[in-house]
């Protein structure tokens, strides 16, 4: 029997993973930072690259993969800048805030 990701995908092999992972932290828009806060040791990953488009990443712990434009969104500009106004957690001038 065949799971469903073979039958949708024939080529699709099942991937086994090296190492689990149940945290990410990114410093996005910024290099890679190391930062020490009550819950130890963090490293923020950089995340320094343009994302536009048809975009296709893969980083050391994470990828990101987008499928194109929006056509209906009246928005020409296909870069995709995103800010937040909250506040990481530690003490770091080189995390984005």
């Amino acid at each position: 029997m065949k799971n469903n990701l073979t039958e949708l995908f024939p080529c699709a092999v099942p991937i086994k993973c090296r190492k689990y992972q149940r945290s990410l932290h990114i410093n996005c828009g910024g290099e890679s930072v190391s930062i020490t806060n009550s819950s130890g040791k963090i490293t923020y990953q950089a995340d320094n690259s343009e994302i536009k488009a048809a975009t296709n990443l893969h980083f050391k712990n994470w990828g990101i993969s987008s499928t194109g434009d929006f056509a209906d969104d009246a928005i020409d500009d296909d870069v995709y800048i995103i800010s937040t106004s909250l506040t990481p957690s530690g003490d770091s001038p080189y995390l984005a805030r």
